[in-house]
């Protein structure tokens, strides 16, 4: 798992120089952990970059739904935003599961994922200028298995996300800036206001 990391950690050096995309990086987690849905997400008001989401593994009508109406309510997205920076937290250190099982996200959209109603994710940045994020979703039935494995992964690879994100803010066009602030491509709009709902309802 080290060594795999590591290479993780190359890759991202790679997306941030523009020798690979941050949709194929992200679609190499999703190779990597199989059955685990990702999602690399967040805002840059002071750079003016409204970033929305690349995601890989989950099924693009359910997205849609997302963006159309779950994102805000989101039932984890509380606890994300207010998570200590750069601590991988587990999603029932969010929200605890009964706490979940009641609302109607878990039901409407987790549940039917093949219950994808547990995970990890990880801040980067969380303050009043930027939120950057990294979250995985996980079947219950291989919780055990992925969390240990997704917690140690994240750690492992925050600082190398953190310092990608701020060169890329101070970082001329050249390289992947371009494609950092276009990674939601097509709907950023939409998607950046379904984010900030969501971020915003703490």
């Amino acid at each position: 798992m080290a060594a795999d990391n590591d290479d993780l950690v190359d890759q991202i050096y790679q997306a941030m120089h523009g020798t690979l995309s941050w949709q194929n990086w992200i679609d190499g987690l999703n190779a990597r952990f199989d059955g685990v849905k990702f999602a690399l997400w967040g805002h840059d008001l002071k750079a003016n970059s409204h970033l929305g989401m690349v995601h890989s593994g989950y099924d693009k009508d359910y997205m849609q739904q997302w963006i159309d109406y779950y994102s805000r309510v989101n039932a984890w997205a509380p606890g994300l935003a207010q998570a200590p920076v750069g601590v991988a937290q587990t999603a029932e250190q969010l929200l605890d599961r009964q706490s979940l099982l009641t609302t109607e996200y878990y039901h409407d959209w987790v549940r039917p994922q093949e219950d994808i109603a547990t995970g990890v994710g990880i801040t980067f940045f969380s303050d009043a200028n930027r939120f950057f994020g990294l979250t995985a979703n996980v079947r219950l039935k291989d919780e055990e298995q992925r969390n240990p494995e997704l917690k140690t992964m994240m750690t492992r690879i925050a600082p190398h996300l953190s310092r990608a994100f701020d060169a890329a803010r101070r970082m001329p066009k050249p390289g992947n800036a371009e494609d950092l602030e276009n990674l939601s491509h097509g709907y950023r709009s939409l998607r950046w206001r379904s984010i900030r709902r969501a971020i915003c309802a703490t």
